[in-house]
């Protein structure tokens, strides 16, 4: 299942966010926000629902995506909550044309609640 899930203030949309869940696995696909309301953190209002609405339906894990070296990201993940995982794209090894693009075998970090 996807979902959209955006943080309204006057009518006017914030910050949103497309999501995907399956049985208690969910995964974030895309987000974003309007940077003129960045000092209102419209973003974790919006990643808190999600995690409430996931909770609520059952979900277990939910992986908010990964950026190396991102420092923010990191500080932003764990104020809702995340832990670190390191994970492995397979893919890149799979699928000879991904590994030429990304260059061999890369851990990723992904975070979880």
């Amino acid at each position: 299942k996807t979902k959209i899930m955006v943080a309204y203030l006057e009518g006017r949309p914030v910050a949103a966010a497309i999501f995907c869940y399956y049985r208690n696995t969910a995964g974030a696909f895309a987000a974003g926000m309007d940077y003129e309301y960045q000092k209102m953190r419209p973003a974790d209002f919006v990643q808190s629902e999600i995690i409430r609405f996931l909770i609520a339906a059952g979900v277990k894990e939910y992986n908010m995506g990964g950026q190396l070296g991102s420092k923010s990201l990191d500080i932003f993940k764990k104020k809702l909550g995340a832990k670190v995982h390191r994970s492995y794209l397979v893919g890149r090894h799979r699928f000879p044309q991904l590994k030429k693009m990304f260059g061999g075998f890369q851990p990723e970090q992904k975070s979880h609640f």
